[in-house]
């Protein structure tokens, strides 16, 4: 993971660091390859899933990080219109969040909401206020600006609970 000087770049929050996963290369490769990275960011999701399911979370944490940022650019290219990528990004917000709090990196997890956040609020200002993209957008930002809800969701079940919980 690399973090990025970007006060330049953000307005919303010039005293943090864009995290980054993607070294400029690929990132480039993305903007200029949409349609190629969308294809590829299955792939990639999978992989972290699958080894997040086997709490490999130091193995899968780039993984889900370059899907998270494939993601967040494609947005940027595509704005909030695309609901699957918004609804992608913010799985993967909630995947990336549970690794760094798993890996017992709370400040990452905690900027990783928070830049999601801020890269969905740049896409909402581009629709229509009336739409339904719009309002799906908000729901959005609603629910990633509390991260503390994601626990519920994510919390594995112990072993000893799990048959319980299927009967």
């Amino acid at each position: 993971m690399l973090l990025e000087d970007y006060s330049e770049k953000n307005t919303h929050n010039q005293s943090h660091p864009k995290l980054r996963f993607l070294c400029p290369h690929h990132r480039d490769w993305v903007y200029f390859n949409s349609q190629e990275a969308l294809a590829s960011l299955e792939q990639m999701q999978l992989k972290g899933e699958f080894l997040l399911e086997h709490h490999k979370y130091q193995e899968a944490l780039p993984l889900i990080g370059c899907a998270w940022e494939t993601v967040e650019i494609l947005l940027e290219l595509y704005t909030g219109e695309r609901s699957t990528l918004v609804t992608r990004f913010g799985c993967l917000t909630v995947l990336l969040d549970n690794c760094f709090r798993s890996l017992k990196q709370k400040v990452c997890a905690e900027h990783v909401c928070k830049q999601a956040v801020e890269t969905l609020k740049t896409s909402v200002e581009q629709l229509d206020p009336t739409s339904d993209a719009y309002e799906y957008v908000s729901q959005c930002i609603a629910q990633l600006q509390k991260p503390e809800l994601f626990r519920f969701y994510l919390m594995p079940i112990p072993a000893s609970q799990r048959s319980v919980a299927m009967h």
